[in-house]
């Protein structure tokens, strides 16, 4: 572990600043692209790019959250394995007070919740690779 290298996409945000500190404690080796760079390194990559300013600039949020990503995997071929970060909340609109991943996504389509299709949608991708 102390020899992998970790890519983290989205270092400079809320989540991606807390995972480099955290490895930097550790004192293993992190690498850090500049925004919208893409690294053909090998190691583990951490995908924590995102903004959810759906109302101020909806095609900036999907380029950051969707479009990127998939040149990430398109590009990114020597990855050892990808983690994809998200801060959703895919339930919100659920009744029940405890909630399973198996239980049904109620998907609203108001602007408010076009952020969580959006990385429920992304997180399909993944899947599909």
């Amino acid at each position: 572990m102390k020899n992998k290298k970790y890519i983290i996409y989205g270092a400079n945000g809320f989540m991606g600043s807390y995972i480099v500190s955290y490895l930097r404690k550790k004192k293993l080796k992190v690498i850090i692209p500049k925004k919208k760079q893409i690294l053909n390194i090998k190691g583990v990559v951490i995908y924590c790019v995102g903004s959810d300013d759906w109302f101020g600039s909806p095609l900036k949020n999907y380029e950051s959250n969707f479009v990127h990503l998939y040149d990430v995997i398109k590009s990114h071929t020597k990855f050892e394995s990808l983690v994809f970060l998200s801060s959703t909340r895919v339930y919100l609109d659920s009744k029940k007070k405890l909630i399973s991943e198996e239980d049904d996504l109620i998907l609203n389509t108001t602007s408010r919740y076009k952020f969580n299709s959006q990385k429920i949608m992304c997180e399909n991708f993944l899947l599909s690779q």
